[in-house]
C-alpha cells in the first residue's frame, strides 16, 4: 500500500475533531458531477481544471465561486444550497488510467483539515500521467488549510 501526501491551501470547516464523509445528494447534482467529472483517471473534464495539470483542491462556499471554475454554461450548474454546505472539489495527477475513487470523508481538526481520499487501483493501466477528479458536499466550512492523503488499494498497487 503507497500513501501520498500533499498540503494545498483551501477554505475549510468547524473547531472540533471529527470525521466527515461527503453527504448523499440529490439526482440532479449526483448526475451533474457524473457528466462533467470523469470516474476514472485518463479521461479530461472539458468544463472543470481546463488546460491546468496541477494537483488542485478547491473548497466552494457559493454559487458565485463555483461559476469561477466552471468553464462551460452557467446554466448546466445545479442547484446547492451553499448557506448549509461547502462543496470540495479537485484532481490529483495519477501515474496512470483507471484509477478511481472508492471513498472519501474530511477530518476536522482545529487548524487544518484532512481529506482522505482511497482510490482504487487498476488491474491494467497505461503508465501516464493523468488526473483524477473527486468531489465531496460537506457540512458549511470555514477557511482553514487543507492536507490532501491519498491512499491507494488493490489491483496495480497490491
Amino acid at each position: 500500500m503507497m500513501v501520498l501526501v500533499g498540503s494545498f491551501s483551501c477554505q475549510s470547516a468547524n473547531t472540533s475533531e471529527e470525521i466527515v464523509k461527503p453527504i448523499v445528494q440529490n439526482d440532479e447534482i449526483n448526475v451533474f458531477f457524473e457528466e462533467h467529472l470523469p470516474v476514472f483517471s485518463g479521461t479530461r473534464s472539458e468544463c472543470f481544471f481546463v488546460d491546468n495539470n496541477e494537483n488542485k483542491c478547491i473548497i466552494i462556499n457559493s454559487t458565485d465561486e463555483l461559476r469561477k471554475i466552471f468553464s462551460c454554461s452557467i446554466d448546466l450548474l445545479p442547484t446547492i444550497d451553499f448557506k448549509s454546505y461547502t462543496l470540495i472539489i479537485g484532481q490529483y495527477q495519477m501515474p496512470g488510467t483507471a484509477y478511481s475513487i472508492d471513498e472519501q470523508s474530511i477530518l476536522i481538526e482545529s487548524k487544518k483539515i484532512e481529506l482522505n481520499i482511497n482510490v482504487q487501483c487498476p488491474e491494467g493501466s497505461f503508465g501516464v500521467i493523468c488526473p483524477l477528479y473527486y468531489w465531496g458536499i460537506y457540512p458549511k466550512i470555514q477557511n482553514k488549510t487543507i492536507d490532501i492523503n491519498i491512499k491507494f488499494q488493490g489491483g496495480l498497487c497490491s
